[in-house]
């Protein structure tokens, strides 16, 4: 679901650009970009205001006049979506990942490029022959 959220995000911020806009997915890290794209600095909400709507976000003081995208995200997220909270469990240190051994997955990584350089050499000659045929 925050991943939804911040394509939505990224969506509506690049709407209408040719190459941004209406992306289908992101990558991981977006998280570095969230980090560093600045966001209007927080306004105080007063308690006395007319327009008290209990959906409005609430921004909180963050100790920071550097307002990032990403707090935004955060606050948004666990104001509007508590079910979400421990969404940034995401960053835990991966136990699994942790055994890998960089080379050998280089490795593993090249030997499956090499087999789908083989598979599309073996599909050109198969269409090759049908054509022949």
């Amino acid at each position: 679901k925050v991943f939804e959220l911040i394509l939505a995000i990224g969506n509506y911020l690049n709407y209408g650009h040719k190459r941004n806009g209406n992306a289908a997915g992101i990558k991981l890290d977006i998280f570095d970009k969230l980090r560093d794209l600045k966001a209007n600095k927080p306004t105080p909400v007063n308690d006395d205001d007319d327009a008290k709507d209990d959906k409005a976000l609430k921004i909180p003081d963050m100790g920071t006049d550097k307002y990032t995208l990403l707090m935004f995200l955060v606050d948004m997220v666990q104001k509007q979506y508590p079910e979400l909270s421990d969404w940034v469990k995401i960053f835990e240190t991966c136990e699994a990942c942790i055994k890998i051994k960089p080379d050998e997955l280089e490795k593993e990584v090249m030997s499956i490029d090499k087999k789908v350089k083989n598979l599309k050499v073996q599909l050109v000659k198969m269409k090759e022959e049908r054509v022949t045929m």
